[in-house]
This record gives C-alpha cells, sequence and structure tokens, in this order.
C-alpha cells in the first residue's frame, strides 16, 4: 500500500496532514512516525491530533529547519504504512529543494564549483593558484552523518567508481571514509561521505557554520580539508 497528499508550508512549528488522508488511514497512523528524504536520511517527528486534526509536531521544527523549509513551500509525503513518510519538497519556482549539499535543479553549477581554473565564476582565492579539484563546503547541522561532494568535483578527483578515499584535516586527524553513490537511487548525481566521516568530523572538531576547503591531492590520494571562514551566523527566516 501506498498513499499521499500534498501540503503548503505555514507553521515551522507544526504541520497538519491532509484531513481527507488522515480519516482514510487514521487506524494505521502512527503516534511517532519517521519523515524520509531521497538521500535516505531521517527524522523523528510525533504525529498528535489537534482540534480532530492530525500534525506533525515535535520534531517537525527540525526537520523544517535542517531543511531550510519556506512558507509557501509545497510538500510530497508518501506513506506506505509503518512509521515512514518519504518526504519531497518544492520551491516556488517549482523546483524540487533538496539540502544545500545537493545538486538542485538550477543548471547553473558553475556558480558553487571551486575547482576549476577554466570557471571564470569560481571563486578560486587569488592567492592560490593550484588547480587540484576543490570545493567549498559550510558545515550543515544535518550534515552530521554524512556530507554530499559535487558531481563536478567528484569527477575530476576520479571518485565515482571509488569505494572510499583517504580525508586528512591539515595539521590533524587522518581516516578512510567511505563513497556511497546514489545516483541509482535518486533523480540527480550524488556522492556521499559516509562511514568514517563522522568520526573524521568530531576528531578534528568540525563546526557548524564554518566553512571549509576540500581539496583532492593527486599526489597523495586525498582529499585534505582545512577552514576558510569563522562561524557564520545565519538567521532562518521560516
Amino acid at each position: 500500500m501506498k498513499a499521499s497528499f500534498f501540503q503548503i508550508l505555514i507553521n515551522p512549528l507544526k504541520l497538519r496532514l491532509c484531513r481527507n488522508f488522515a480519516r482514510k488511514y487514521r487506524e494505521i497512523l502512527p503516534e511517532n512516525a519517521e519523515l524520509r528524504i531521497c538521500s535516505g536520511e531521517t527524522w523523528d517527528v510525533e504525529l498528535t491530533q489537534i482540534d480532530g486534526d492530525h500534525h506533525f509536531t515535535a520534531g517537525w521544527s527540525k526537520f523544517a529547519g535542517d531543511l531550510e523549509l519556506r512558507p509557501t513551500d509545497f510538500l510530497v509525503f508518501t506513506f506506505g504504512g509503518g512509521s515512514t513518510f518519504d518526504v519531497s519538497v518544492y520551491g516556488n519556482d517549482c523546483c524540487e529543494k533538496k539540502p544545500l549539499y545537493h545538486d538542485s535543479c538550477s543548471s547553473d553549477e558553475q556558480a558553487f564549483d571551486f575547482f576549476s581554473h577554466k570557471n571564470k565564476k569560481s571563486r578560486i582565492r587569488d592567492d592560490d593558484n593550484s588547480d587540484n579539484p576543490r570545493i567549498e563546503i559550510v558545515l550543515k547541522k544535518h550534515q552530521n552523518s554524512r556530507v554530499t561532494i559535487r558531481k563536478h568535483f567528484a569527477e575530476a578527483a576520479g571518485l565515482t567508481n571509488k569505494k572510499k578515499v583517504a580525508m586528512e584535516y591539515v595539521g590533524g586527524y587522518r581516516n578512510d571514509v567511505v563513497l556511497d553513490l546514489r545516483t541509482k537511487k535518486c533523480s540527480f548525481f550524488r556522492l556521499d561521505l559516509t562511514t568514517g566521516w563522522p568520526e573524521f568530523r568530531k576528531r578534528n572538531r568540525l563546526s557548524v557554520g564554518v566553512t571549509y576547503l576540500f581539496e583532492f591531492i593527486p599526489s597523495k590520494q586525498v582529499i585534505q580539508v582545512k577552514p576558510i571562514s569563522k562561524k557564520i551566523k545565519k538567521e532562518m527566516n521560516i
């Protein structure tokens, strides 16, 4: 059984389920649910009845915050029984929204790539003449267990056919990190740093909100990571 419904985001603290959907499946709706996006990442939320309607409540604000949802975002929920709801989010540009570390539906990827010396839009620093593949990543709180690297960086570094890659922090800890290519599960290219990434992040004390440079060093076959900005406090205008 698979059933779906859509809702438009109004309140970042809770979200009401479609009344017809909730009425039809009220006997099997869980009290504690799991919201899952394409990457496989999940968020725990409570499903609570308020004035006769079912709402996602406790845990919803974290989900909305981690995905940086905005009022009027269009959300599609697919329920297959059990406790899991698969969620797709669409913005007012009619394109599917993904966490900022995913490739978006925008074709202007060049504005976010930092490795290509041929790319006039790249934000490579003037004092750095390296041609090594590299990207800048602002660490987000939903990247604790995995972090996605962009397609052009992955291809330039030759990572798309590898199972793991060595990572080292400048002046810090080094370890191997498993690569998870999820193209078959998603409608877009996605290569994640997974097993080994949480330990690397913790032991090197990587902080949310800090921008880090990820540079692939061909001679060492390693991704070298170093901070290039201090923590940026960003308001979430939900």
